[in-house]
């Protein structure tokens, strides 16, 4: 769901914000947030709450990975690289530049661009992912 906020969270008409995306950065941006989750326990229950989902648990998990090892499959890389190919068996992503950049394909494009997304899930998934509360 991340993979999809980062190219798809921006506004206005054409809420896709990027064309590729390193690993190198989702992976970093990831380690980010996920400490700041660890840090902010009382907003972290909040969110819990809110979205059903135990992102202190997720974010332990995320924090006790290795970042890199060779065909490390339960590393940091490992578990990005397994997300990222699912989604290219569904034609939603391309894995370029030897498994280190991404580009959404033109039927992801086209799904979130055409179904998906409207103003209230774009701030929907915006709350979600910055934890900020936007004007109706």
């Amino acid at each position: 769901m991340f993979i999809l906020y980062l190219f798809y969270g921006g506004r206005n008409r054409n809420p896709k914000q990027r064309e590729f995306l390193r690993i190198s950065k989702l992976i970093e941006e990831l380690d980010r947030r996920f400490t700041r989750a660890l840090a902010e326990g009382e907003q972290a229950e909040v969110l819990e709450e809110t979205y059903a989902l135990n992102f202190t648990k997720i974010a332990e998990l995320w924090e006790s990975k290795q970042d890199y090892e060779e065909r490390g499959r339960k590393t940091k890389t490992g578990t990005i690289l397994n997300t990222c190919r699912l989604l290219e068996r569904e034609n939603l992503l391309r894995l370029v530049d030897e498994d280190r950049e991404l580009r959404p394909t033109r039927k992801l494009d086209d799904l979130m661009l055409n179904y998906y997304l409207d103003d209230r899930r774009v701030d929907e998934m915006k709350r979600f992912f910055e934890g900020v509360e936007l004007d109706a």
